[in-house]
C-alpha cells in the first residue's frame, strides 16, 4: 500500500465547474446524466507522503453541516418496519443472552478508527480490501475527508492522509474539498495475471464536483 496507482474522475454537477475537459452541464433533478464528458487522469502516489489532517483537540471549531434537500424534494413512502429481530442477532441470542453465535465471534482484531474530526454528521464509512480496512470519514474546517489505512492482519495503521490530497497537480476541481465521502471495494475485478482481483472506489464532493478516485492496483 506504500504506492498506489490511481485514476482520479472529476465529474461537473453544477453549470459553475471549472473542471478541464467538462462540458457546460444541464441542471436536473432525478436519475438523469448530469454534466458532459470527464477525461481521467492517472496518478502515482505514496500514501505517506500525502497530506496530513490535523487532529481536532477540544477548544477546536466544530463544523455543522445541518440537512437539506433540494428545491421540490419529497421524501419516498417507506413501508413499515417489521418487529421481528434481525436474523444476524437472532444467531446471537443463545439462551436468552447475547454470548456469540456462529456468525458473531470473538474479533480477532479490534482497534479504534479515526476518533472525532470536528466534523458533524462524521460521515463515517469503510470498506475491506484484500489485506486493507481503509475508513473515511468528514474533516473538520475546511479538511475534506479524512483517511487511516489499516492492516487486516494487525490492525497496524498503515498509512493516514487528506482524500484531496490524491489529487494534488492533477489539474481537476478535486482538491477543492466538500467530504461526504463514499468507499467501496470491488473485488470482482480482474487485475494483471496472478494477481489479486479487486479494485477500491473512493468519492468526495469538491466544490463543483464528484469526485471518484479509482485503484489500477
Amino acid at each position: 500500500m506504500q504506492r498506489y496507482q490511481m485514476t482520479v474522475l472529476a465529474s461537473a454537477i453544477m453549470a459553475s465547474t471549472t473542471l478541464a475537459a467538462a462540458e457546460q452541464p444541464t441542471t436536473m433533478l432525478g436519475a438523469e446524466v448530469i454534466g458532459g464528458t470527464v477525461e481521467p487522469v492517472s496518478i502515482h502516489v505514496d500514501t505517506h507522503n500525502l497530506r496530513q489532517v490535523q487532529d481536532w483537540r477540544p477548544g477546536d471549531p466544530i463544523k455543522d453541516m445541518p440537512l437539506s434537500f433540494p428545491k421540490g424534494f419529497e421524501a419516498p413512502a417507506r413501508d413499515p418496519r417489521p418487529n421481528d429481530l434481525d436474523p444476524h442477532l437472532e444467531n446471537q441470542i443463545l439462551g436468552g443472552s447475547q454470548s456469540g453465535g456462529a456468525d458473531f465471534d470473538t474479533p480477532i482484531v479490534s482497534v479504534d478508527g479515526i476518533d472525532f474530526t470536528g466534523s458533524n454528521p462524521s460521515d463515517t464509512v469503510g470498506d475491506v480490501g484484500n489485506e486493507y480496512y481503509i475508513q473515511l470519514v468528514n474533516g473538520g474546517g475546511a479538511a475534506g475527508s479524512s483517511v487511516v489505512i489499516l492492516d487486516k492482519d494487525d490492525g497496524s495503521t498503515v498509512s493516514t492522509f487528506a482524500l484531496e490530497s490524491l489529487a494534488a497537480g492533477s489539474g481537476t476541481g478535486c482538491t477543492a474539498r466538500r467530504g461526504h465521502p463514499v468507499i467501496n471495494f470491488d473485488e470482482t475485478v480482474s487485475n494483471a495475471p496472478r494477481a489479486d482481483p479487486g479494485l477500491l472506489v473512493l468519492t468526495e464532493f469538491s466544490g463543483d464536483s464528484l469526485c471518484f478516485y479509482i485503484s489500477q492496483t
